[in-house]
C-alpha cells in the first residue's frame, strides 16, 4: 500500500520539483539582469582621434554621463545609445561608429544610460525608464548644445528598443536607427530561452512573474512594440539574420506597425554583433539615411528608403549599400 501511494504521488514531486526549480532559477537569472551596474568599456575618445566635451544632464533624477562631439558643416546631430553590453558597456562601445560619422561632420551624442558606465542609477529596465531618457537627452540638446539643428537617434540592441520606444511614446527625435532591436521584453526573454534549450511553456510564465516582481505587472510599458504604431518619423531598422540575441524578425514586425512614410528595412548578414561583424554595411546605410535628411550633394541615398512608400522597402542579406 505505501508503496502505491508512492508511486501515486511521485509524479506530483517530480512536477513540484519541476516548477520551484525553474522558478529559483529564472528569477536568480531576472534579478541579475535587472538588479546590477554596468562598468564603463575601456576607451577614451581622444584615443581614436575625436575631440569630446564631458557633459551631463539629468533624467528622472539620475545624473548621466555624456560626451558630445559637435558638428561641422551638418544640420544634424546623433544620439547614440549603447547596448546591455555586459560585464562591461556604455557609451564607450559607440566609439567605433562616432569616429566616421563625426568626420562626415555630423554632431554626436553618446551617452551612459542609467546604470551603466558613468551614470548613476543601479536598474535595468529594458526601455522603459531608458526610452525616458533618450528623451530627456533630446531635450537637452534641443534647449542648448544643438539648439537650431536636427536631433535624432541611433540606438543598438537595448539602445535600439529604447530608441524606438522614445520615438513613439514621446515624440523624441526628428529621425531613428535602429539596429538590432527587440519588439518586447516578453520576446527577448522568449529567444534566450529558446537559445540556453530551455522549454518556454515550464520556464517562461516564470521569467514573467519574475520581471512582474523585478518591474512591475506592468513591465512591457516601455516596450517598442506598444509604441511602433506612433513612429512617424523617418526609421531606419536593422536585423541580422543570424541574431542569437533577440528575434531575428522583431525588426520586421516593428517596421510594419509604423505610420512613417519614410521607413526601411536592412537585412544584414551576420549575427547579433552587427557594429563588429556587418561594420562597413552598417555605416555605409547609416550614411547614406542620413544624406536623403541632410540633403547632402554626392551622397548617394539607399535605393531601398525612399518617401511615401506604402510598405517597408527591404534591402536583401549581404548586399552592398550604394
Amino acid at each position: 500500500m505505501g508503496k502505491r501511494r508512492l508511486l501515486l504521488w511521485l509524479p506530483a514531486v517530480v512536477l513540484g520539483a519541476a516548477i520551484l526549480f525553474s522558478l529559483v532559477y529564472t528569477h536568480r537569472r531576472v534579478h541579475e539582469r535587472v538588479d546590477l551596474r554596468v562598468p564603463s568599456l575601456p576607451g577614451l575618445p581622444e584615443e581614436r582621434g575625436l575631440s569630446a566635451q564631458r557633459v551631463a544632464f539629468f533624467s528622472q533624477g539620475l545624473r548621466l554621463s555624456a560626451w558630445w562631439f559637435p558638428p561641422r558643416g551638418r544640420g544634424i546631430t546623433v544620439v547614440a545609445v549603447h547596448g546591455y553590453g555586459y560585464p562591461r558597456g556604455g557609451k564607450a562601445s559607440l566609439l567605433k561608429l562616432a569616429l566616421p560619422l563625426s568626420r562626415q561632420g555630423y554632431g554626436l551624442f553618446l551617452f551612459d544610460l542609467p546604470a551603466f558606465g558613468e551614470s548613476e542609477g543601479k536598474r535595468i529596465t529594458f526601455a522603459d525608464r531608458e526610452g525616458r531618457a533618450v528623451s530627456d537627452a533630446v531635450l537637452f540638446l534641443k534647449k542648448g548644445l544643438a539648439q537650431g539643428q536636427s536631433v535624432g537617434l541611433f540606438g543598438y540592441s537595448l539602445g535600439a528598443a529604447s530608441v524606438l520606444s522614445a520615438a513613439g511614446r514621446y515624440q523624441a527625435g526628428d529621425f531613428v536607427i535602429a539596429l538590432c532591436p527587440y519588439a518586447s521584453i516578453d520576446s527577448l526573454f522568449r529567444k534566450q530561452l529558446s537559445e540556453q534549450g530551455l522549454p518556454s511553456a515550464l520556464f517562461f510564465p516564470m521569467v514573467r512573474l519574475s520581471l512582474a516582481w523585478e518591474l512591475g505587472w506592468n513591465y512591457g510599458r516601455g516596450d517598442p512594440l506598444r509604441w511602433a504604431g506612433a513612429i512617424r518619423q523617418p526609421l531606419l531598422i536593422f536585423s541580422a539574420a543570424q541574431d542569437r540575441e533577440v528575434p531575428f524578425r522583431d525588426g520586421s514586425l516593428l517596421i510594419g506597425l509604423s505610420p512613417a512614410k519614410v521607413r526601411t528595412l536592412v537585412l544584414l548578414p551576420g549575427g547579433h554583433g552587427a557594429l563588429r561583424d556587418s561594420f562597413s554595411l552598417v555605416l555605409g546605410e547609416i550614411s547614406a539615411f542620413l544624406g536623403t535628411l541632410d540633403g547632402v550633394k554626392g551622397v548617394s541615398p539607399s535605393p531601398s528608403g525612399f518617401p511615401g512608400s506604402a510598405s517597408p522597402p527591404l534591402r536583401p542579406l549581404g548586399e552592398n549599400p550604394p
